[in-house]
């Protein structure tokens, strides 16, 4: 809370010893009072120096006058909202030419010396404490029941309420689950050839999908299996210069079973080892 502790003016106090005086309240005097403010000052009820109603932690000169930041006690805040002080009224050491040149205390009172703002009416006074109370009809409209409804009955819808959005929660953690699964095997089996072990892949790629296919991209893949001839091309081949060369017939015994490839390599000795040489 920022207020007003004394606007600009001249305005006459009587002081203890019963002396009459006129307190010169001008941009001078606040200047000075700025200048020697060494808070925390003390806001007290009436003067009486007792029980703290809060403390002003700085002072500041203004367009209408000098005003303090206030920090409220929670009794004094309490005090300033429900309006029971409306006032503060500064005590403050006087110069010689009755100008103030320090803040000693500031107390809560109904009837100031000086006609400062009310402190509610501060053009700097903010009411930190909500202005409003939970509204129980809307909590209860809002939760689907009736007006009249429990403490009991709300506790309960509130609780319903949280474990559908719990399940619906797990649902979706679900759903995202399988789908990446779904991709990560569908990727793997894209890019077989660069990936050795795809049981750590697909783990690896539900926990970082974007890092694991970048890391995938970085690899070279495994050469692809010399191209065998095929049975139906052998059939045509024909040793006086057909179809096949020598590198495919290699090519192609090389790739038959034992049995095959004996039976092979004894018909077509001579051609075969032509054929491995030129490869």
């Amino acid at each position: 809370m920022k207020i007003q502790l004394s606007p600009f003016g001249e305005f006459p106090q009587t002081t203890k010893d019963g002396d009459r005086i006129v307190q010169i309240c001008d941009e001078k005097a606040f200047r000075d009072v700025v200048a020697n403010f060494k808070g925390p000052v003390l806001l007290d009820y009436k003067h009486k120096r007792g029980k703290a109603a809060g403390w002003f932690t700085s002072v500041s000169l203004e367009s209408d006058g000098l005003y303090g930041e206030l920090d409220p006690t929670e009794s004094g805040g309490a005090a300033i909202r429900s309006k029971e002080f409306r006032f503060v009224s500064p005590d403050w050491d006087l110069a010689a030419d009755d100008r103030p040149i320090r803040l000693r205390t500031v107390g809560l009172t109904n009837t100031p010396n000086i006609p400062v703002r009310p402190i509610t009416n501060s053009k700097h006074f903010t009411d930190t404490k909500p202005k409003t109370k939970t509204n129980m009809k809307e909590i209860l409209q809002a939760l689907g029941l009736a007006e009249d409804a429990s403490e009991a009955d709300a506790l309960a819808a509130l609780t319903a309420l949280i474990n559908r959005a719990t399940s619906a929660e797990n649902q979706c953690k679900e759903a995202e689950a399988t789908r990446l699964q779904n991709e990560a095997v569908a990727f793997a089996e894209a890019n077989k050839n660069r990936i050795q072990n795809s049981e750590a892949f697909i783990e690896s790629y539900k926990k970082d999908p974007e890092g694991t296919k970048a890391l995938v991209g970085t690899l070279k893949p495994e050469a692809e299996p010399a191209k065998r001839v095929t049975n139906s091309a052998m059939a045509t081949y024909d040793p006086a210069g057909g179809a096949l060369t020598a590198k495919q017939a290699a090519e192609y015994w090389a790739g038959l079973p034992p049995r095959e490839a004996n039976a092979y390599y004894a018909a077509n000795q001579a051609l075969v080892d032509r054929g491995l040489s030129n490869m």
